[in-house]
This record gives C-alpha cells, sequence and structure tokens, in this order.
C-alpha cells in the first residue's frame, strides 16, 4: 500500500534528514498486537523557502530632466535568484488588479502605462536563474515633476513592507522623470542688467546720477537708454564717461567703435536651453531706417542652470535719435513666462561739441583775432578757454601751425575734456622786429572736425618809439577779481592803450596813488615837462612828481600821480599833455637824475626840430557812497510764537562809485 506524507510550511523551515523522522508500526488486524516488522525509522528533511527575485537597478529609475514633448526609454531586469520557477507581473501600485482566493491575479496584463511612463511587458515566467528585461518609457509633457510607484507581483515571495496592503506579496519600485519646457530669466532685471544702472525711469536715473550721458535700464517703459555716444566713426580718445553706469567706464574711452554693454541670459531650467538673438526696428519697420544697434551672438545654447552674457553694440554713423527692439526668443520654449525676452534700445548719435570762449574774433570767417599795437620788447597775453558743453568728453587739439618768434602759445597740444569742464590757455605777442605780424592758431575738435576745425589768425603790430609812457606797474580796475582771476578768460584781445592811466573809483576826502614811468628808447636826452595848472576837472586835485625832468638814453625816469579828490568828479580819458624836446648838456650835468636832483638849473640847450607833445589820457571818478531806499519803516502784524515773517525791500546804491 502506498502511504503519502505531505509538508505544507506557513514559514521558512529548514529540517535537516540526520535524524529519525516517521516510525512504523504495524498490528495484526486479529489480534490486534504489534508486529515486529523490522523496518528501521523512515529519516525526514524539509527545506521551505519562499520564491526570491533581483531587480536591476534595485529601487528604482530615474530619467532625469527631458524637454517636454520628447521620450526616453530606460530598462530594468527581473532575475529569478531562488530554486523555484515563478510567475511575475507588474502593475499600477494605487490601481491593484483583482485577485482569486489564492492571492494570484486573476488577469495578468501585458503591458502597463502608469501615468506618462510606458512598460513594454507587465507579465510572464521565470526558471531558476532565468531574467527578463522590461523596457520603461518616459513621455515628457507638461513642466513639472513626476514620480510614479510600480508594484511587482512574483509567486510564492514574501513581500516587502512597501508592498501593496491590498494585494499581499508586492514590492513596490519608483519611477521617475522630470518634464521641462525650455526658458530663459525674463523677470529679475538685477541679473538680466548686472553690469549696468537700473532706476525705474530715465528721469529718476537723471536725477540721481546728476547727467543726461548714463547707461540705464528703465523698469517702468522697459527701455536700455545708451545715452549718448559719438557718431561718425570718429577716431580719438577723451575722458570716460560715467557709470553711471556701472556702464559707466572709467579712464580712456574708445570714442571710435561704438558702445558695447553686456547682458546676462540665464537658463532656470534643468535642460540646455537654444536661444535666438536679434535686433529689428520698432513697428512694422517699413521706413528703411538704419538700425544702429547689434547683438552678438545670433545664436547661443545655454546649459542648464547656466547664464552666458550677450554683447549689445550700438554704433551711431549720423547724428539723431535712434531706437530699435532686442528680442531673446527660445523656439522650443512653450511657458510665455520664460520663452520670450524683449526691451527697446534707445540711443543718440553725438559728436563732441567744445566752445571757445574769450576775447571777439574778428574777420570775414570770424576767425581773426587782433592783439593791436604794441611796442618791440614789450609782451601782451591773451588768456582763452575750452570749454565742453557737448554730452560727450571731448579731445582738442591746439597748436600753432608755423611757429613764429612773435607768438606763444601756452598750451598742451592735446587738451582732454569731461562734460561740462573747462581748461584756460594763454596765446602771448611779443613782437621783436617793427612791422605786422601774423600767426595761424589752429584748434581742433578730435571726432568732430568736420564742423570743429577752427583756424584763428593771430595778428598784431609791433612799434618803435623813441619816448613813451610805461604804465605796466599801474593796477588796472574792472575785470576778473578774487583767486580765480587768472582762470577766466580776457575780455579784450587788444593791450591796453600805453597812454591810458585808470586812477580807478576813489572815494572824496581819499587818496589815490599811481606810479608809472617815462622811457627814452633813443640816443639823445630828453627833458619832459607836465603843465604848472592840469586842465579840469583835475586842477589842484591832481599832482604830479616831479613834474619836470630828465631821461638819459635808453633809460626810464620814475613818475607818481597822487589824486586827492574834494569834490564829486568823473574824469574819461582827460589828456594831459608833456611837454618833449631832445637836450644836449653843457657840462657834468648829464650825470643828474632830473631836475629835482639839480636844483632845477641843469645847464643844457634844446635840439632844434625835437619838441613835442605826449599826451597821458587819465580816468578818474570821485564820489561819496550813498544809498537810498524807499521803505522808512517795517510793520510786521502780530506773529505766532515760532512763527517767521519775512519782508523784503530793496537798497540802490546811488552813488557813481
Amino acid at each position: 500500500r502506498t502511504i503519502t506524507v505531505t509538508c505544507t510550511p506557513t514559514k521558512v523551515v529548514e529540517v535537516p534528514p540526520e535524524r529519525d523522522g516517521i516510525v512504523l508500526q504495524v498490528f495484526d488486524t486479529l489480534s490486534g498486537e504489534s508486529v515486529d516488522h523490522k523496518i528501521p525509522p523512515l529519516r525526514v528533511g524539509v527545506m521551505a523557502l519562499f520564491n526570491s527575485f533581483q531587480l536591476t537597478p534595485p529601487r528604482g529609475l530615474n530619467f532625469g530632466p527631458v524637454e517636454k514633448g520628447e521620450s526616453q526609454t530606460r530598462t530594468f531586469t527581473v532575475r529569478n535568484i531562488g530554486i523555484f520557477p515563478f510567475e511575475w507581473c507588474l502593475f499600477d501600485h494605487a490601481d491593484p488588479p483583482t485577485r482569486s482566493e489564492d492571492g494570484r491575479p486573476i488577469e495578468l496584463q501585458t503591458n502597463v502605462t502608469i501615468g506618462p511612463f510606458s512598460l513594454n511587458r507587465a507579465s510572464g515566467k521565470l526558471e531558476p536563474e532565468e531574467e527578463e528585461e522590461v523596457e520603461v518609457t518616459f513621455e515628457a509633457s507638461g513642466d513639472q515633476d513626476y514620480d510614479s510607484k510600480i508594484a511587482i507581483w512574483v509567486d510564492g515571495v514574501q513581500g516587502d513592507e512597501a508592498g501593496s496592503s491590498d494585494f499581499p506579496g508586492t514590492s513596490a519600485y519608483l519611477l521617475t522623470g522630470q518634464s521641462c519646457i525650455p526658458g530663459i530669466n525674463t523677470t529679475d532685471l538685477q541679473t538680466i542688467f548686472e553690469e549696468q544702472f537700473v532706476a525705474r525711469t530715465l528721469d529718476d536715473a537723471i536725477a540721481i546720477v546728476g547727467r543726461p550721458d548714463v547707461r540705464v535700464f528703465c523698469e517702468v517703459d522697459r527701455i536700455f537708454n545708451f545715452g549718448p555716444v559719438l557718431a561718425h566713426g570718429g577716431q580719438g580718445r577723451g575722458a570716460g564717461s560715467m557709470p553711471g553706469s556701472p556702464t559707466s567706464v572709467s579712464g580712456m574711452l574708445d570714442m571710435g567703435n561704438g558702445v558695447t554693454e553686456n547682458i546676462r541670459l540665464t537658463n532656470p531650467k534643468a535642460i540646455p536651453c537654444e536661444v535666438h538673438l536679434g535686433v529689428k526696428a520698432r513697428g512694422d519697420g517699413a521706413d528703411g531706417k538704419e538700425i544702429p544697434f547689434e547683438v552678438e551672438p545670433t545664436k547661443l545654447v545655454i546649459a542648464p542652470h547656466d547664464s552666458q552674457q550677450i554683447q549689445v553694440s550700438f554704433k551711431p554713423t549720423h547724428l539723431g535719435n535712434f531706437s530699435a527692439m532686442l528680442e531673446a526668443t527660445v523656439p522650443t520654449g512653450s511657458d510665455p513666462d520664460t520663452n520670450y525676452l524683449a526691451f527697446e534700445l534707445r540711443g543718440d548719435g553725438a559728436v563732441p561739441s567744445v566752445s571757445i570762449q574769450g576775447p571777439r574774433l574778428f574777420g570775414d570767417e570770424g576767425g581773426e583775432l587782433q592783439l593791436g599795437k604794441l611796442a618791440v620788447g614789450r609782451s601782451h597775453e591773451v588768456r582763452m578757454a575750452l570749454r565742453n558743453d557737448g554730452l560727450l568728453p571731448a579731445t582738442v587739439r591746439v597748436e600753432i601751425k608755423k611757429p613764429s618768434v612773435h607768438f606763444t602759445l601756452a598750451c598742451r597740444p592735446s587738451v582732454s575734456l569731461s562734460r561740462g569742464e573747462q581748461r584756460t590757455f594763454q596765446v602771448c605777442f611779443h613782437p621783436r622786429a617793427v612791422g605786422q605780424w601774423q600767426a595761424d592758431l589752429s584748434i581742433r575738435t578730435l571726432g568732430n572736425e568736420d564742423f570743429e576745425d577752427v583756424t584763428i589768425q593771430l595778428v598784431g603790430e609791433g612799434y618803435s618809439d623813441e619816448i613813451g609812457w610805461d604804465l605796466t606797474e599801474v593796477k588796472r580796475p574792472g575785470g576778473a577779481a578774487g583767486p580765480r582771476a587768472d582762470e577766466e578768460p580776457s575780455l579784450e584781445a587788444g593791450p591796453p592803450s600805453p597812454d591810458d592811466l585808470q586812477l580807478g573809483e576813489v572815494t572824496i576826502g581819499g587818496e589815490a596813488r599811481a606810479s608809472f614811468q617815462i622811457t627814452n628808447s633813443g640816443s639823445q636826452p630828453m627833458r619832459f615837462e607836465f603843465p604848472e595848472v592840469l586842465p579840469q576837472p583835475f586842477g589842484e586835485q591832481l599832482q604830479i612828481e616831479p613834474r619836470t625832468g630828465f631821461v638819459h638814453p635808453h633809460s626810464q625816469h620814475p613818475i607818481s600821480m597822487i589824486f586827492r579828490p574834494a569834490e564829486q568828479l568823473c574824469a574819461n580819458k582827460e589828456s594831459i599833455v608833456c611837454k618833449i624836446v631832445s637836450v644836449a648838456f653843457e657840462d657834468d650835468a648829464s650825470t643828474a637824475l632830473g631836475d629835482t636832483a639839480m636844483g632845477g638849473h641843469a645847464d643844457f640847450r634844446e635840439l632844434a626840430d625835437t619838441a613835442r607833445d605826449l599826451p597821458l589820457h587819465v580816468s578818474a571818478i570821485a564820489d561819496i557812497g550813498a544809498i537810498e531806499c524807499e521803505v522808512k519803516e517795517i510793520c510786521f502784524a502780530p506773529t505766532v510764537m515760532f512763527y517767521t515773517k519775512v519782508y523784503r525791500f530793496t537798497i540802490s546804491n546811488s552813488s557813481k562809485i
């Protein structure tokens, strides 16, 4: 008879067969006595195990970032590492299939789709040490992260803690992927314009910096303004402009290549981003106007979570106001917040402009500076100024084209002027011989040679007179005063008249003194004599010391004029005639210094036909200081404490001084 032994373990059991297991007893059916059958006990060994499998990779598949609309495929393997063959299947962890009473799925699927993940195989049977590959495809959709959990059921396995409670004996496997829409940063303006000045409006930027030549991005109008930039492609260098902008650039500015600004584009996404760049005219662009803006490069690829700089240039070829639109487009981007960046570009084509300040220029073309008549050996200096009232830094070349011994220029050959800056220079006329002398002074603004290339003709006359007045030590009233007097341009081009003596303004009862010289450049002694009674309106209010005297050849004689006004007086170039005559001394009186030193009795004789008049024109004003005010009294209305009331009135000077 056949005896069947059945073992149904409910846990892992391992019983080795080295010990007795089953004892066979035989009984006599009639007597019921045990029969000695001599059959030894049967040894029984049992090993009860779960099925075992292995997934590679073990914890899940990560597809990483994938561009929207694209798909990516990866695989994992299911391997039977147990000793028994088993069946397996895959299903959605959140939606398990219906199972039978023995815990097996009622219906095995051939493929599974969970969210954006598709599996090409969903079930099968594996022999020991056999494996099967499952292909998973991730279809990227939208701009978000995906993670889906699948459950793997293997017949006869224990399962894990992550298994589905509704379907015991399963293990969880995680599928993750990131769907990305390519795009760039379009909202963080501080990052985009990290090297430039950012302000709410252009007016705010000008108010903050204090000048209009500022490169700035205006947030309200979405305008990047280059400000004034040198046109005509001129070459030269001048002082740096702003920076205000942080686009401002210190040092020397290359004025011949336009202006280039760096703008940063950032890719905040986890996938590379291709960006197309271009500059186009505003509106429909049908007018065909020149666009002096350029952007480089026109196409670039930005790595994930990286940034790159683009170069935007403004190179105007003529004067005018220019504008265009800069566009950065992501062709594959579908998010309107990140696939398009646009703002307006503005700039002004300008040229450096420098004005000349100083004496009035004469001539048919306005380029002649009359320096007047000057005695040989004397010098006369005229101060002129170069002022930059334009919007750009400027460099000016100043030179005398053909050097002349009669003219001297005190100025550096190249003068750099910042916006609003003024520099003075001096032109000196010092005739070395008698005659009319000329020289050409060239003033040229680099970068604007077509309009500011000026030649000023310097004209002066040198003369020689045997006898004349030397008024260089007399302080002349009028003109600039204070510590900047030597920095201001001259108002008059010609030298002061050699016979014009200004005593200035004197208070009645006061005194004014003027010391000057009479010069004899001839080879014969001269005698001078002022009138004993001076003409009106001076009369006795003006004294001259000495009134008479001798001037030896090639020498000078000092004279003092003392003005003590006793009444109101206004004299404008009143002529006081001094008698001049050449003399010859009879004895050693030629060593005398004048009539005063010799008691007025020098022995001399006047030479025939040598007498002449030497006039001296004297100007002076004398008066008493006086003021006028129409207000006689000021009456304030009742005022609350700690409040203020102001009354304004005018005081005028009614005096002539």
